[in-house]
């Protein structure tokens, strides 16, 4: 009876062996959803118990989906470059910036000068050949605002041969109290030299 046992535990086990996938599928079908409590033996499913499409992108190994991509290809030569594009339109005006404040009023100015203007003149004679200063003072209280020379008899209109030198203030820094007028007389006779100040009374 023990060996009869025996032969027949080994025939069952053998099989079980040769016949594996087709009891699996048997188990599968008969236990429903118990699928995920049974562990199935190392390398017992090929490609020809997977049903085609059943694997999926998501369910393959990242491995395995490395091995999938292509090696890459050689970068393409630049396009030319595109037509210029239509100038856009005009942006909208700004708005006008505000009306800055005013200003405070500044300090007053100095005092002008007096309204009595009057005429100082120094006249003296230029030989032939000779050179001149001369010089016309404003009385004290008044200061010098213009002046000037001439030559000639009385106030002269002037002489082709005299050349003026100097005509300025004097003195040349400060407050001006008179005019300075220097001639030189290039002619062959004498010539009349007058120099006038325009004083102000302060």
């Amino acid at each position: 009876m023990k060996h009869q046992l025996a032969r027949m535990t080994r025939r069952i086990s053998r099989y079980a062996r040769r016949h594996h996938v087709a009891l699996l599928a048997l188990f599968l079908a008969m236990g429903g959803t118990s699928y995920a409590a049974v562990t199935l033996p190392r390398n017992s499913v090929g490609s020809m118990q997977i049903r085609n499409h059943a694997v999926t992108l998501a369910k393959l190994n990242p491995k395995a989906l490395s091995r999938l991509h292509g090696v890459a290809g050689v970068i393409g030569p630049t396009g030319a470059t595109g037509a210029t594009g239509a100038q856009g339109a005009n942006g909208a005006q700004g708005a006008t910036g505000a009306t800055g404040t005013q200003g405070p009023k500044g300090d007053p100015g100095p005092s002008g000068v007096g309204k009595t203007l009057t005429v100082r003149r120094n006249a003296t004679d230029i030989p032939s050949g000779v050179l001149v200063q001369e010089q016309a003072a404003c009385s004290p209280g008044e200061v010098a605002v213009g002046g000037g020379a001439s030559t000639g008899a009385g106030d002269g209109s002037g002489n082709s041969g005299v050349s003026l030198q100097t005509n300025r203030p004097t003195p040349t820094s400060g407050t001006p109290t008179g005019w300075l007028a220097i001639a030189e007389n290039e002619t062959a006779v004498t010539v009349h030299f007058t120099v006038y100040a325009v004083c102000a009374s302060q």
